[in-house]
């Protein structure tokens, strides 16, 4: 998720294409710029891969963080309830995902 985060805020905010301030010169700046430019340009895209990742975390934190989850003090619903939350939301961002493109 953390990567996924990372490439849209680059994306985002181009800081390492031409011009930005973090850009290098030559060959390894265009490179740059055409990737960050054009290939993580659409940044809905990335948005909807982010947040379905992190419902996929939700489904699976009450069963791999077992100790967290239950010393947590708002649990909605216990084990499955908080699954099927994350279940819910990553299946909308999926929808998500595919409608952008079109």
């Amino acid at each position: 998720m953390g990567i996924f985060a990372l490439l849209g805020a680059l994306s985002e905010t181009c800081i390492v294409c031409y011009g930005g301030s973090w850009a290098p010169a030559g060959a390894v700046g265009g490179v740059l710029t055409n990737v960050f430019g054009y290939v993580f340009s659409n940044v809905d895209l990335l948005d909807a891969v982010f947040f379905s990742l992190f419902a996929l975390a939700v489904v699976l934190f009450p069963f791999r963080l077992k100790r967290i989850f239950d010393a947590a003090p708002f649990k909605r619903g216990g084990k499955l309830g908080v699954a099927a939350i994350g279940l819910a939301g990553m299946i909308a961002n999926l929808i998500i995902a595919w409608l952008v493109p079109t």
